[in-house]
């Protein structure tokens, strides 16, 4: 006969340091049913719920790793968390998480905001310039990886906010409202344009909330006629502690870096650590 694996899954726990108040706190995790032995702790987990997508069962598993996890940096205990799975759910597992962020582009009319977005999704330019009437909105799939490689798929809705902040005071509410990132646009050849971010940042910010920034000076194609300074728009950006990038919606520079860039900002901010993604998807 075949001896099948074991369909378990832990949460485990590694201890790097030894400390003599590890003692007691060991005794203290043995009745949240913790399994220890010298150098590790595992915490058994509900295979069938997790495999069904019972988020529910999770609940308390949330608690009890808090707690172990509170109770150690208590001690000055150093740890690393990490998930044993069977391969029935790393096999789940191996299909990319999938997460849904919301973009806006603002900036003064003429910017290239519609050019940038139009880069991204469509990899196309088009030198007549179209005035945004409201909002428009488009949406691109991103592929990304966590920091210890944990794929994960953004559907990324981008709005392109029309340049008129007399028109969007008005109802800036619908573009705002729910934005998780801002892409601050400015022209390269206008300097008034990066003087008017600070209105139109502060005004997201009303609605949304201080999310992730990050200032774009575009039209860099046109850098024989540039009147912003690569420091003075690295500096303005600083203020609002938003990375700066220079970029050319004709010739596609920088373009995807933008956009990829601060959804990898708004996924980290959103999931820090590997075992609070998996926790609170229920390890799906």
């Amino acid at each position: 006969m075949v001896s099948k694996e074991p369909r378990k899954a832990y949460i485990e726990i590694s201890l790097l340091t030894e400390d003599p108040r590890l003692q007691s706190t060991r005794k203290a995790l043995e009745g949240d049913g913790w399994l220890l032995s010298d150098d590790k702790m595992l915490l058994p987990l509900p295979v069938k719920d997790m495999v069904r997508g019972k988020q529910e069962s999770m609940v308390p598993i949330r608690k009890i790793l808090n707690r172990a996890k509170h109770l150690l940096e208590v001690s000055n205990v150093r740890y690393e968390i990490d998930l044993v799975t069977p391969p029935h759910i790393r096999h789940r597992r191996s299909n990319p998480s999938r997460v849904k962020v919301k973009v806006i582009l603002v900036g003064n009319a003429v910017v290239g905001k519609t050019s940038l977005a139009r880069r991204f999704v469509l990899d196309q330019y088009d030198d007549r310039y179209v005035g945004t009437v409201g909002a428009k909105v488009t949406k691109k799939e991103i592929p990304l990886s966590l920091s210890d490689g944990t794929p994960l798929l953004v559907d990324m809705s981008i709005w392109d906010v029309m340049g008129s902040r007399s028109m969007v005071s008005l109802c800036r509410g619908p573009y705002f409202v729910g934005a998780q990132g801002i892409l601050a646009v400015c022209d390269l050849t206008n300097e008034n344009s990066l003087k008017s971010l600070e209105g139109w940042i502060h005004g997201a910010f009303h609605v949304a909330g201080k999310v992730p920034v990050h200032v774009l000076a575009n039209k860099l194609d046109l850098e024989d006629e540039k009147a912003i300074a690569k420091s003075d728009a690295a500096r303005f950006g600083k203020g609002f502690g938003a990375p700066f990038l220079l970029t050319s919606a004709k010739s596609g520079l920088n373009v995807e870096r933008a956009f990829v860039d601060l959804a990898r900002r708004i996924v980290g901010n959103r999931f820090e650590r590997r075992e609070e993604l998996l926790i609170r998807e229920g390890i799906s």
